[in-house]
């Protein structure tokens, strides 16, 4: 038997015909490979191939689908510093490879391409002084998710220009430890989603394994 699966929720036993399931015959159904879930049950897989190791992990990709794996630009050369650049100061680091003919695949903006707890007056509705911060670092402005338009007064423009223009990757340093304070474009999505009262004001958590939580940082 190449594979024995059952479902399981304790204290309660093994579903035995589950167990009796060949992962060959499993391949050949996918109604059979349903039959044996339960919605609060867990899945059991026991792989039994001896050493015919390609063979457990061709059945483990069956199961769990395809390892995805990393572009790759990401083993190409990557430029990052941690200094607040500005927009026209990006252009020349871009236009400087080029002219000397260096490769560069990665551009990496540090935490200041957001705004900081001394730039927090100038997003809209913000009545905070300070980033609502649970770890040290976040009052130093570590925290954030709102383009910094005194560097980067069109970001929209700035990343396509990156992307279709320059050829570049972008990463933006980000510190999620930090939680989103009412200075956040996007507060209220995230904060409901976290299950508090926008009209609060107070900081959300991180909350990385609150699926809604962490979708709710992209629908901004």
């Amino acid at each position: 038997m190449e594979l024995a699966r059952a479902s399981v929720r304790p204290p309660q036993r093994l579903n035995i015909d589950c167990l009796s399931l060949p992962l060959v015959k499993l391949k050949r159904s996918s109604k059979m490979m349903n039959s044996c879930r339960t919605s609060t049950g867990k899945d059991w897989y026991l792989f039994l191939h001896g050493h015919d190791y390609r063979s457990a992990l061709q059945d483990f990709v069956f199961l769990a689908g395809p390892t995805p794996l990393k572009p790759w630009r990401s083993h190409g050369v990557w430029f990052s510093r941690e200094y607040p650049f500005s927009r026209p100061q990006i252009t020349d680091v871009v236009h400087g490879y080029s002219e000397r003919q260096l490769p560069l695949n990665m551009l990496v903006l540090d935490y200041q391409w957001h705004y900081g707890p001394g730039d927090v007056q100038d997003v809209a509705g913000c009545n905070q002084p300070k980033p609502g911060g649970f770890y040290t670092d976040c009052t130093a402005g570590y925290g954030g998710y709102v383009w910094n338009k005194k560097l980067f007064p069109d970001p929209l423009d700035f990343t396509e220009w990156l992307h279709n223009d320059a050829n570049l990757s972008l990463v933006l340093n980000i510190h999620d430890q930090c939680g989103i304070d009412v200075c956040q474009e996007g507060y209220n999505v995230s904060a409901v989603a976290a299950g508090i009262d926008p009209a609060s004001k107070q900081p959300i958590p991180c909350q990385m394994t609150n699926k809604t939580y962490a979708t709710s940082l992209t629908a901004r």
